[in-house]
């Protein structure tokens, strides 16, 4: 990952590597594979742009958290939540959810990316009552 050229592959290669680890969590991988992805996604993640949407936050919050670095954590926490909210696709759901996600983080508890999307779903089916 380190040595690899940029290019559409290595986007490809570490987008679905920091998603993998994100979601099977720190005790499958380890700390040097964690901290290397921490490092490279948290490069593509600041110079996404536009393009990143509010996930890429919340998988690099994760994974900042399992390189023990909890301030950075929070930090991309904070990030999705701004993004969320400007996000072309955004909705109070999935705003409120990505606060919650952010909220928890601060609070000293690291939420899953199924607890993200959980409560997605809860908003969105409580904004259709």
């Amino acid at each position: 990952l380190m040595e690899m050229p940029n290019s559409q592959s290595k986007t490809s290669f570490l987008t679905t590597t920091a998603r993998k680890v994100a979601r099977n969590g720190a005790d499958k991988y380890s700390m040097e594979l964690v901290k290397a992805i921490a490092t490279k996604y948290s490069e593509y993640v600041d110079d996404g742009g536009k393009r990143i949407g509010p996930n890429h936050f919340a998988y690099l919050s994760i994974i900042q958290w399992m390189a023990e670095d909890k301030d950075a954590a929070a930090n991309y926490a904070d990030k999705g939540v701004e993004v969320a909210m400007n996000y072309a696709r955004a909705t109070e759901a999935r705003t409120n959810a990505f606060k919650r996600f952010a909220e928890s983080v601060k609070e000293g508890t690291m939420p899953t990316m199924s607890d993200l999307s959980k409560w997605q779903r809860e908003g969105k089916a409580k904004a259709a009552k």
